[in-house]
């Protein structure tokens, strides 16, 4: 799950065109990155959980939808060189 910031003035500072992901203390950066890894596999539990629920032909028409998805991003991705 995607945690945000609750809408309104927040105390934070804005950010600069020059702040980078190095500026981030070491301690903070490992949080964040378990943070993001949590969420990851929280959602991929998700997604295997629902195809876990699938019947044979949907999880087919699912697996061929993907695999023509992907493709293509191959080839936009090829084309973009």
């Amino acid at each position: 799950m995607v945690r945000r910031l609750p809408a309104g003035d927040s105390n934070l500072p804005a950010p600069t065109a020059t702040d980078t992901f190095a500026d981030i203390p070491d301690e903070r950066k490992r949080a964040i990155r378990d943070e993001v890894m949590q969420d990851y596999f929280e959602r991929m539990a998700a997604v295997k959980k629902q195809l876990d629920a699938m019947t044979v032909a949907q999880r087919e028409m699912f697996n061929r939808s993907l695999a023509e998805n992907l493709a293509l991003v191959v080839k936009g991705d090829a084309a973009n060189e």
